[in-house]
């Protein structure tokens, strides 16, 4: 699946994750992904744009209170939206780890 026919990719895993959401987080979701269309691993991250390593280009794109996105730039440029989930989930997981 694409996003306007763009350089982004979704990948099929992510596209259960935003089965299960609302409407409004579902919106939400497509649209902060659209906003990478202009995304560029050579301009100054965006505030809600983390990178997530440093040898790859892997980056976290919070998409509001709630819900994160994982994606990574290929060689060729091209975004791919890799994973979705809750910022909840994330915070079980390491928790759960640390004890």
């Amino acid at each position: 699946m694409t996003v306007n026919q763009s350089r982004i990719k979704i990948d099929s895993s992510v596209l259960p994750g935003l089965d299960v959401l609302s409407e409004e987080e579902r919106a939400n979701v497509l649209k902060s992904i659209d906003s990478l269309e202009n995304f560029s691993i050579d301009r100054p991250l965006a505030s809600n744009i983390k990178k997530l390593n440093e040898e790859e280009q892997l980056y976290l794109l919070q998409v509001d209170a709630s819900l994160r996105i994982i994606f990574d730039v290929t060689s060729e440029d091209r975004i791919e939206i890799l994973e979705l989930f809750r910022r909840k989930t994330i915070e079980y997981m390491f928790r759960k780890k640390a004890q």
